[in-house]
């Protein structure tokens, strides 16, 4: 595929929000559900309510998308560490974890975990720094090279979801104009500084 086609398709999940958190998380073996995801959190899967469609969640609220064989996880929150503290345990031993996070204020930032090993980057400066934060999806970085400059015509928040992407094989389009399978209400989660 074209990289022109994969950023500008990832460049319209982004278009529905102005800021956001989201996460992809694919089990090693077998299906990880949106029920069993809370649960990973540390909730009670019966707080979560059915998501609606044409729903628009609240600030606060975590819904959770069935995707394939994993979940994707959507929030409304400006990228920061202290949210992505309370979706980070999706990722852990037997699960490739990746999360995109945009922000008002800065840029985006993108963080992958496969089982222990993970690597963090905001930015990208210089380009040897940011292939080494990439890890193993580095081989992916032409999709960032492809945002840089002044003249590009797409974000670096849909080069990092165009990475996962590339990464899982899952298409967040196909899932994320749709309705959510859950929607934990943001009264059920411990959002740090709430």
């Amino acid at each position: 595929m074209h990289d022109d086609e994969i950023l500008a398709r990832n460049e319209t999940v982004l278009e529905s929000f102005e800021a956001c958190e989201i996460t992809l998380t694919l089990p090693d073996h077998g299906t990880l559900t949106a029920a069993e995801a809370i649960q990973r959190l540390g909730y009670d899967p019966a707080l979560a309510t059915p998501g609606q469609p044409e729903q628009l969640y609240d600030l606060g609220d975590l819904a959770f998308y069935q995707a394939g064989n994993g979940v994707i996880t959507v929030d409304l929150h400006d990228a920061n560490a202290m949210t992505r503290s309370v979706i980070s345990p999706l990722g852990g031993p037997g699960f490739r974890h990746w999360y995109v996070g945009t922000s008002l204020s800065g840029p985006a930032t993108f963080y992958w975990r496969y089982d222990e090993t993970e690597g963090h980057l905001e930015g990208p400066e210089a380009e040897e720094e940011w292939t080494i934060d990439l890890g193993p999806m580095a081989t992916h970085s032409d999709l960032i090279t492809t945002t840089l400059g002044e003249d590009a015509e797409f974000t670096l928040a849909a080069a990092y979801l165009s990475i996962i992407e590339r990464d899982s094989g899952l298409r967040f389009t196909d899932t994320l104009h749709g309705t959510p399978d859950l929607v934990l209400p943001e009264a059920a989660i411990n959002w740090p500084g709430a």
